[in-house]
C-alpha cells in the first residue's frame, strides 16, 4: 500500500495527487451528468406512458356517457335512478379494467365550483351528486373544451402519488356539459424510479472507485519520470555535473523523453562552457595589464583635445547670441506684417459683405421695377373698366327714364280704362279689374324706376370719384417708377465702386501674403541658424564634457584593469567548485 499512498503527500507539492484529483473530478462530472440525464429521460418516458394511459381512459370512457340523461342528474335523489346505477357500474368496470384509482364525472356550478355527478370510485371513497370541489386549473381547462393530463407525478398528503387526466363531455352542439376525470396510482412508478436512482448512484460509486484506482496507476508512471527529471535538475543547481540521466529515460519518445534529453544537453553545455571560461580567465589577466598602459597614454591626449574644444565652444556661444538677437527683430517685423495682413483680410471681408448686400439690393430694385410696371398695367385696366362702368351707368339712367315714361303712360291708360269701365256699367266690371291691376303695375314700375335712378346716380358719382383716384394713382406710379430707376442707377454706381475697392483689397491681400511668406522664410532661416549655433555650442560642450569624462574613464579603466586581473583569479577559483 505504501507504493500507492506514499507518506507525506501534499497537494501543493506532489504532482501525483494533482493528477489523481484531476481525473477524479473529470470522471465524477461526466458520470454524474450522464446519470442525471438517464434518470430524467427514464422519468419522462415512464411518466409520459402513464399520462397517455390516463388520457385514453377518460377519452374512451366519455364515449359511453348518455349526454341527454347525464344533464338531468342534479341532486342526491337522482342516485336512485336506473341511469345513474348503470353509469356507475360502467365506470366501476372501466376502473377495474384499467387499474385506475378513481374515475368520476364533474359539472361546473353557478358559483364557480365543480360538482360530482357519477362517481365510479370504491364505496369507501365515493362522492355523491352535489359534493363539490374548488375550482382548479385542470378543471377550468377541461371545462373550456381542452383535455388536460398531468405531465408529472403529483404528491398530495393523504392521497399519495398519482397522475390525473380530464376530458370534456360535450353535447351534440359541441357545448361542454361535464368532465370525465380519472386518477391513476403512481406509487409503484415512484418506487421504481427511486430504485433506479439508487442503482445509478451505486454504479457511479463503483465507476468512481475504478477510475480512482486507474488514476493511481497512471499517475505513478508519470510521477516517476518527473521525479527523476527534478532530481537531475536539482543536481545541476548544486554545480554537480558528474551524473547523467539513465538511457531508459533518454530513449523515451514522449514529452518526458524530450525533457530528459534537454536536461542532458544542459549538462553537456555547462561542461563545455566552464572549460572555455577556464581557458579565457588567463587571457583576461594578460589583457588587463596591456589595457592599463594604453589608458594612461589616452588620458594625456584627451586633455589636449579638451582644451581646443573649450575655445570652439566660446566662439559658438557668441555666434548664437547674435543670431538670437536677429531672430527677435525679425519676429517683431513679422508681427507688424501679420497685423497688416489681418486688417486687409477684414477689409476684404467687409467689401464682400457690402457687395453682396448691393447685389441683393439690385435684385430687389429689379423686382420692385417689375412690380411697378405690373401695377401700372393693372391701373390702366382698372381705369378702362371704371370708364366703361360710367358709360354703362349712363345707359342705365336713359333706360330708367324710358321706363318712367312708359309707367306714366300706362297709369294714364289705366285711368282711361277705369273711366270707360265705369261708363259701361255692369258689363265693364271685368275690364275695370284689369285696369286696376295695370294701374298697380304702372305704380310699381314707377317706384322701381325711381330706385334705379337713385342707384345709377350713386354709381355715376362713385365712378367719377374712381376715375379721379385712378388718375392720381397713375401719376404716383409714374413718379415711383422714375425714382426706382434712379435708385437702381445709384446702386449700380455703388456696386462698380465696391468692385474696384474689392480688386484693390485683393491685390493688397496678395502683397501681404507674399510679405508674410517672406517673413516666415527669413524667420525659419534665423531659427535654423540659432538652432545650429545652439547645437554647435552644445556639441562643443558635450565634446568637452565627453573628453573630461573619457579622461576620468581612462583613469577608471586603469584602476579597473587591476580589479579585472583580480576577478580573473576569483573566476578561476569558482570554476574549480564545479564537479566535472
Amino acid at each position: 500500500m505504501r507504493h500507492f499512498f506514499p507518506s507525506g503527500l501534499s497537494f501543493q507539492k506532489n504532482i501525483r495527487i494533482k493528477i489523481i484529483a484531476f481525473f477524479l473530478i473529470m470522471v465524477l462530472s461526466i458520470t454524474m451528468t450522464l446519470a442525471y440525464i438517464l434518470y430524467r429521460q427514464s422519468y419522462k418516458a415512464v411518466t409520459s406512458k402513464a399520462s397517455d394511459t390516463a388520457y385514453q381512459t377518460v377519452f374512451q370512457s366519455s364515449k359511453y356517457i348518455d349526454v341527454e340523461k347525464f344533464i338531468t342528474l342534479t341532486s342526491p335523489e337522482d342516485e336512485n335512478t336506473d341511469y345513474y346505477k348503470k353509469e356507475r357500474d360502467n365506470l366501476i368496470k372501466i376502473r377495474e379494467i384499467t387499474g385506475a384509482r378513481h374515475i368520476f364525472t364533474l359539472r361546473k356550478t353557478s358559483d364557480g365550483k365543480f360538482m360530482y355527478v357519477v362517481d365510479g370510485s370504491p364505496d369507501g371513497e365515493l362522492s355523491h351528486i352535489g359534493d363539490t370541489e374548488e375550482s382548479a386549473l385542470c378543471y377550468e381547462q377541461s371545462w373550456s373544451g381542452i383535455p388536460y393530463t398531468d405531465q408529472k407525478l403529483n404528491f398530495v398528503e393523504g392521497w399519495g402519488i398519482y397522475i390525473s387526466s380530464y376530458y370534456p363531455i360535450k353535447d351534440s352542439q359541441g357545448t361542454v356539459v361535464g368532465i370525465m376525470g380519472a386518477d391513476f396510482d403512481a406509487e409503484s412508478i415512484y418506487n421504481e424510479m427511486e430504485h433506479f436512482k439508487k442503482i445509478c448512484l451505486l454504479i457511479l460509486m463503483i465507476f468512481t472507485g475504478i477510475i480512482t484506482f486507474a488514476g493511481f496507476l497512471f499517475s505513478d508512471k508519470i510521477s516517476r519520470s518527473i521525479k527523476r527529471s527534478s532530481d537531475f535538475a536539482k543536481e545541476l543547481a548544486e554545480f554537480n555535473l558528474q551524473n547523467s540521466i539513465s538511457k531508459k529515460e533518454l530513449r523515451k519518445k514522449d514529452e518526458f523523453g524530450i525533457l530528459a534529453n534537454s536536461l542532458e544537453n544542459i549538462r553537456d553545455n555547462f561542461q563545455a562552457l566552464i572549460g572555455k571560461i577556464n581557458s579565457s580567465s588567463s587571457q583576461v589577466a594578460l589583457t588587463s595589464n596591456q589595457l592599463t598602459a594604453a589608458s594612461t597614454h589616452s588620458a594625456r591626449a584627451a586633455e589636449e583635445v579638451s582644451h581646443t574644444i573649450h575655445e570652439i565652444a566660446d566662439r559658438a556661444e557668441d555666434q548664437m547670441e547674435s543670431t538670437v538677437e536677429g531672430a527677435l527683430k525679425t519676429t517683431q517685423l513679422g508681427n507688424i506684417i501679420d497685423n497688416n495682413l489681418s486688417l486687409a483680410n477684414h477689409i476684404n471681408s467687409a467689401i464682400t459683405v457690402v457687395t453682396e448686400s448691393i447685389n441683393d439690393g439690385l435684385k430687389e430694385m429689379d423686382n420692385l421695377s417689375e412690380i411697378t410696371a405690373e401695377s401700372n398695367r393693372a391701373n390702366e385696366k382698372i381705369y378702362d373698366l371704371v370708364t366703361k362702368t360710367n358709360e354703362s351707368s349712363n345707359q342705365i339712367s336713359a333706360a330708367s327714364s324710358l321706363i318712367s315714361s312708359i309707367a306714366l303712360q300706362t297709369r294714364l291708360l289705366a285711368l282711361n280704362a277705369s273711366v270707360e269701365a265705369a261708363r259701361a256699367g255692369q258689363a265693364g266690371k271685368g275690364f275695370s279689374v284689369v285696369a286696376s291691376e295695370i294701374k298697380k303695375l304702372a305704380a310699381l314700375s314707377a317706384d322701381s324706376s325711381k330706385n334705379i335712378e337713385e342707384i345709377v346716380s350713386d354709381l355715376q358719382i362713385n365712378a367719377a370719384n374712381a376715375v379721379d383716384i385712378m388718375e392720381r394713382i397713375k401719376n404716383i406710379t409714374t413718379e415711383q417708377t422714375h425714382r426706382v430707376e434712379n435708385s437702381r442707377a445709384t446702386y449700380q454706381a455703388i456696386n462698380q465702386a465696391m468692385e474696384t475697392s474689392k480688386n484693390a483689397s485683393v491685390q493688397l491681400n496678395d502683397t501681404g501674403k507674399e510679405m508674410y511668406d517672406m517673413k516666415n522664410t527669413i524667420l525659419a532661416l534665423l531659427e535654423n541658424l540659432t538652432h545650429i549655433a545652439k547645437q554647435n555650442s552644445q556639441a562643443a560642450g558635450d565634446v568637452n564634457q565627453s573628453m573630461e569624462e573619457e579622461t576620468g574613464a581612462l583613469e577608471e579603466i586603469a584602476a579597473s584593469s587591476d580589479l579585472l586581473s583580480d576577478l580573473a583569479k576569483d573566476l578561476h577559483a569558482m570554476i574549480l567548485e564545479f564537479k566535472i
